[in-house]
């Protein structure tokens, strides 16, 4: 799939993108020893930077924290 069929098809990048973070919020609540709110930030901050222990530091911590929130308002 190129970058263009991925912008241009929401559906399928959705399909992608949930199963890509399926697998890193299973790494990463593991690796919160099973916080999930703190896996949801970790999983987050893995997106924004590749390293999920950034999830604290000042350059993304609003952003991941913004994701705990959604997160949390569609449980």
């Amino acid at each position: 799939m190129t970058v263009a069929e991925f912008k241009g098809n929401t559906t399928k990048a959705r399909q992608i993108l949930g199963c890509v973070m399926e697998d890193i919020f299973k790494e990463e609540y593991v690796a919160s020893g099973n916080d999930e709110s703190l896996a949801v930030r970790r999983a987050a901050a893995w997106w924004m930077t590749g390293n999920p222990n950034q999830y604290n530091q000042d350059n993304i911590a609003n952003y991941t924290q913004k994701v705990l929130d959604f997160y949390q308002q569609q449980k």
